[in-house]
């Protein structure tokens, strides 16, 4: 067959070497028709690249505040001799090795830096190289110490100045300062300081208290090491216990190599919805694609009947919906890498200084790699269907148009003037093609799917950030050992400050109790009036305390995998029996091996004789009065010792919550996108379906169908998409967010699954009004063009 099988006229034969040279000239051509084919390409790349762009750049953000935070180490090692760390330090695979001890970390002794409460650490120099955040040019030598940096807002220091540090004996030992570490959000939640030292320092201070100390290990492996196959070298080679190693959880998962039950549960809910994107590009490029191809079946059977061979055509489809791509994809690209741009600076120029190390001008080869090889393979794959069923077109059809055999073998074509043969007839054009149809229900419940599963990360955030939870306090005063000294008096003269919002306290006190058939202890805990109404909405099982009764009291406990205790066991003590009457999701607590469990005040009194609280929290009106806080640091001046410390959670807080809103942005702006895409999507296919039939159209018109059964047929087609689209996304996307809620939420914090009854009507509101505006567009075109014009219409 030979390759020149059609000559242009005003275009010479030496200018139309191949029949491929069709393919520019159609696409000017059909500059109109096939708009919404590359706006869909331009779409599904822009969307791939954008979501993998920002993840890539999240990435990068949480690995630089990881590093300056947590520290640049993967693993820690604990339970070794000297020498074999001293063969770990020496592997080819390890950049930095550092030893690690630490006296008063849980700051319950009384080292003091100045006035303040102090931990100290001491460690290798190579700990400068771990701990990027520690400002300093060399590691400090012989008495001096790195301390962190909020020790400036009570002392006047800098580099070389000396500070005090009292030990619990009494005596008083001057360092001087080699530099600051400028990550203080711990050292100020606890009111605090860390000193860092070398070990020869440390050495001599322990041994001048005779404090004892474990030595730990601090590994970085080397840039693009195999990460979890050096740390099972490490096992295996050294017979270290999988209980010796402790990995630095987010570092490890930021890197893809964490073995953490629960990372390894996100990265799989990562992999099902970056999944679910990628499959979304890929069925409304296809749908398009199909569609195009559809209505140019004439257009095929002519280059048939000119010589063409079904080799020949099958490639001249590919090759042209690749030459769409010259333009789409690095249209989209680009439109991805800009909404990146945006979205980055916005986080960090209005969200928080949670963001400040969020690349804002990234570029992310991840993104664009994904993007450009979404919208290539897939139109190269998506175009090899519809090159098929072109290369079939027989060349009658170039003289019988695309539609018109549709037309005379529809189903209800002899019931033409029934009352409902509109309906009948829309309902056919939307299942006549089995493949159309499938795409169109696919990309519409893949956007359902979407849209339910990130409906489960946003509950997720909630239940993971404590600090967003009502009984978060800004600040707080509590005795260190949990002994119950501070007076309730204290409450009521914070209550009565002017810039405090609430003010509440809790008592505590472990004590041995028999419960489920076995002996062990429960961790007691009171509440009052106000931290039960904000229990109340963390209550998965069972109602809230009220009067006891039959001699028993009645309490609640606190959902942990740990803790099996359920509504209706008893718990008994020495002198008294307890009842589990509900059961909470969350509370202010850190689990213990030891059952939470939470009473009155007034319980907690008569079960144990005390009266004074353990601790005591304080929400502030304005969380920026700087004053305030002053304020109320002196009011509680004379109770705070050695042994009640003064907290400040503000910083940490405000970045917590500055992330949640972020992460709620994010997601809702993804969502919003996806929303769009499928409207756009559906409105694209109709328009098509449209076009290919609009000869069958006339025929219809002209036959008697008038304007209203025109559009009652064009919405019956594409509400048949929307249905069938609602029916498969809603019953697989309520599957699939009852399995993500159960393993990110449910197994987790206890809340049981319910409906998303508010997500499911979103969704139909959405879909209505896809439909609404995939109608209009058609039926205006249809209705304006003459009916004559419409039938000649090739």
């Amino acid at each position: 067959m030979p390759d020149r099988f059609w000559e242009v006229p005003g275009m010479s034969s030496t200018e139309m070497k191949s029949y491929l040279s069709l393919i520019p000239i159609s696409a000017k051509v059909r500059r109109r028709q096939n708009r919404m084919t590359i706006l869909c390409i331009v779409l599904a790349v822009f969307l791939v690249t954008a979501v993998f762009s920002m993840a890539d750049m999240a990435i990068r953000m949480e690995t630089s505040n990881q590093l300056n935070k947590n520290g640049n180490w993967h693993i820690m090692v604990k339970d070794i001799s000297p020498e074999t760390a001293a063969e770990l330090a020496a592997q080819e695979d390890v950049a930095a090795f550092s030893a690690y001890s630490d006296i008063n970390a849980s700051l319950t002794e009384n080292y003091f830096a100045g006035d303040k409460r102090a931990a100290l650490v001491g460690a290798d120099d190579a700990i400068l190289q771990i701990f990027p955040g520690m400002q300093c040019s060399t590691a400090p030598a012989d008495g001096e110490v790195l301390v962190t940096a909020n020790i400036r807002d009570w002392l006047d220091v800098t580099v070389g100045t000396a500070i005090p540090l009292t030990l619990p004996d009494g005596q008083t030992i001057s360092l001087t300062v080699a530099g600051f570490n400028e990550d203080t959000s711990d050292a100020n939640q606890y009111d605090a300081v860390v000193l860092v030292m070398n070990r020869s320092t440390f050495s001599q201070i322990a041994a001048q208290v005779e404090e004892s100390f474990e030595t730990q290990y601090f590994i970085q492996f080397k840039p693009h090491t195999n990460l979890r196959q050096s740390i099972v070298n490490i096992e295996n080679k050294y017979g270290i216990s999988e209980e010796k190693i402790s990995e630095n959880t987010y570092l490890m998962a930021l890197n893809a190599s964490s073995n953490n039950d629960y990372i390894v549960g996100l990265y799989a809910v990562a992999a099902v919805l970056a999944g679910m994107v990628v499959l979304a590009g890929i069925f409304m490029i296809t749908g398009s694609i199909n569609s195009n191809v559809a209505q140019r079946t004439s257009y095929y059977g002519m280059l048939r009947c000119l010589g063409a061979g079904k080799n020949q055509v099958r490639m001249l489809v590919r090759l042209e919906a690749l030459f769409w791509c010259k333009t789409a994809v690095p249209a989209g690209c680009v439109l991805g890498i800009v909404s990146t741009w945006g979205l980055c600076s916005f986080l960090r120029g209005f969200i928080g200084e949670e963001f400040s190390s969020l690349p804002v001008l990234g570029i992310s080869p991840v993104g664009i790699i994904c993007g450009s090889a979404l919208g290539l393979i897939t139109v190269w794959f998506a175009a090899s269907s519809p090159a098929r069923r072109a290369a079939k077109a027989s060349p009658i059809t170039a003289a019988t148009g695309n539609a018109v055999e549709n037309a005379a073998d529809s189903p209800c074509h002899a019931r033409l003037f029934g009352s409902r043969a509109e309906l009948s007839l829309g309902v056919s054009h939307a299942t006549s093609s089995k493949k159309n149809l499938l795409l169109m229900t696919g990309s519409f419940a893949l956007s359902i799917l979407l849209f339910l599963s990130f409906s489960v990360l946003l509950r997720w955030v909630g239940f993971a950030l404590n600090p967003l939870q009502s009984y978060a306090p800004d600040l707080s005063v509590a005795e260190t050992s949990g002994q119950n000294v501070l007076d309730p008096v204290l409450v009521e003269q914070l209550e009565a400050l002017p810039e405090v919002k609430h003010a509440f306290g809790r008592m505590y006190c472990p004590l041995p109790a028999e419960y489920q058939g076995k002996q062990g202890s429960i961790d007691l805990i009171s509440y009052d009036t106000i931290q039960f109404g904000w229990a109340k909405k963390d209550l998965i099982d069972g109602t809230l305390p009220q009067e006891s009764e039959d001699g028993t009291y009645p309490v609640l406990t606190v959902f942990d995998k740990s803790n099996s205790l359920t509504v209706g066991d008893t718990i008994q003590l020495e002198d008294a029996k307890l009842t589990v009457v509900g059961v909470l999701n969350d509370s202010p607590f850190s689990s213990t091996d030891s059952p939470i469990v939470i009473c009155t005040e007034e319980t907690f009194h008569q079960l144990t004789g005390q009266n004074r609280y353990a601790v005591i929290d304080i929400q502030l009106k304005n969380t920026t009065a700087d004053a305030a806080i002053a304020q109320i640091h002196t009011l509680l001046s004379d109770t705070l010792n050695k042994q009640v410390v003064f907290s400040n959670r503000i910083e940490g807080n405000r970045m917590i919550q500055s992330t949640y809103w972020a992460f709620h942005l994010v997601v809702y702006a993804f969502l919003i996108v996806i929303a769009g895409i499928t409207i756009l999507n559906i409105i694209n296919s109709i328009s098509m379906s449209v076009s290919a039939r609009m000869k069958q159209y006339g025929i219809l018109r002209a036959i008697g169908m008038d304007d209203a059964q025109l559009k009652r047929m064009i919405s019956a087609e594409a509400g048949t998409y929307a249905v069938s689209g609602l029916v498969v996304g809603i019953a697989l996307g309520l599957v699939l967010n009852r399995k993500l809620y159960i393993l990110l939420i449910t197994h987790y914090f206890g809340a049981a699954w319910q409906v998303p009854w508010g997500c499911l009507a979103v969704i139909v509101v959405v879909v209505l009004a896809a439909v609404v505006l995939a109608v209009y567009n058609p039926v205006r075109r249809i209705l304006m063009q003459p009916i004559t014009a419409t039938i000649s219409e090739l």
